[in-house]
């Protein structure tokens, strides 16, 4: 989400839901996704050990140029997109 869409938190939100779900998502699937992402971000930006921590334990520093504290929300936003009821049972 963070490299493929470089435009807005609604389009990043709308291209991981197009990929998780194969389908266009629904208005209140997104403002929830974001109102998720927006309230990591605060939480991460107080917290930097744990954004590093869990944007960079697994795969290491990100690309130059990425902020720490976005990698961490969208990693959130992305745990919940792929453990999503439609997501585990779409095929």
């Amino acid at each position: 989400m963070m490299t493929e869409t470089q435009t807005s938190v609604e389009a990043r939100a709308t291209y991981g839901l197009r990929l998780c779900l194969s389908r266009e998502p629904r208005p209140h699937e997104l403002e929830r996704l974001t109102a998720l992402y927006e309230q990591e971000l605060a939480h991460f930006k107080h917290d930097t050990p744990a954004a590093e921590k869990i944007a960079t334990s697994e795969l290491g520093k990100p690309p130059e140029g990425m902020s720490v504290t976005e990698l961490a929300a969208w990693t959130v936003v992305a745990n919940v997109l792929l453990n999503m009821d439609e997501t585990i049972t779409k095929g």
